[in-house]
């Protein structure tokens, strides 16, 4: 004879992110050039936007929530098949984004032929205000 007893709590794998994450990723003094904004997105996602620049004009730009797991920003999108789905990571090491896209799945998407995302590094530029 089975006996269930309910979880008391049993939460989804999603964390609450770190406030600190929130901003502006960028050089300084290059308006216009590479950046990442990271602002709380809709019930409880993070949203990362992002325009990056690379030679003879070729951009990456993607704008789209994920979701906190663990220590990271985990974003799943669009990818050329559905087998296949843009997985791109964003950690956050001492005030800096750092970019993982395994198998460049999101840089075939988002990205011109000469643009890629993955170890894509930025420091902070500035705080988001709440």
């Amino acid at each position: 004879m089975a006996c269930w007893l309910p979880v008391a709590s049993q939460s989804p794998a999603v964390d609450a992110p770190p406030k600190t994450i929130f901003g502006l990723y960028g050089a300084a003094g290059k308006a216009g050039r590479d950046t990442i904004h990271v602002t709380p997105g809709a019930a409880g996602k993070v949203a990362l936007a992002l325009k990056l620049y690379y030679a003879n004009g070729h951009t990456c730009a993607l704008d789209k929530e994920g979701e906190w797991h663990g220590d990271r920003l985990v974003i799943v999108a669009e990818g050329l098949t559905e087998n296949e789905p843009c997985k791109l990571e964003a950690s956050f090491p001492a005030g800096r984004i750092v970019l993982k896209d395994e198998g460049q799945r999101c840089a075939r998407v988002y990205c011109g032929t000469r643009g890629k995302l993955d170890a894509v590094s930025l420091p902070k530029r500035s705080s988001a205000h709440q």
